[in-house]
């Protein structure tokens, strides 16, 4: 699925039924959070560069996650960066 240049400030807009999406392109979306990610279990891959996010906890519980993209973002703490490191990404 193919958002990129919306205006999507929250995943959670999208609301549930995406629930299928594998792949997600999201980029240059004006998100702020990932509040709602937990509703798309079954992405694999997720594209959000150049975005407005700082915190990128609720990635954690994408279990199938193998590609994320999240250049031209606020993430200032590495510690959201080394978080990932648990997630299986390729």
């Amino acid at each position: 699925l193919k958002l990129s240049g919306s205006r999507v400030p929250e995943i959670r807009d999208l609301g549930t039924s995406f629930g299928r999406v594998q792949v997600l392109w999201l980029c240059r979306c004006g998100l702020v959070e990932l509040d709602g990610i937990g509703s798309m279990p079954l992405l694999q891959e997720l594209y959000l560069s150049f975005n407005e996010l700082k915190d990128l906890s609720a990635l954690m519980v994408l279990e199938e996650l193998a590609v994320v993209d999240l250049e031209g973002n606020c993430v200032q703490d590495y510690k959201e960066v080394e978080t990932l490191s648990l997630l299986s990404l390729r």
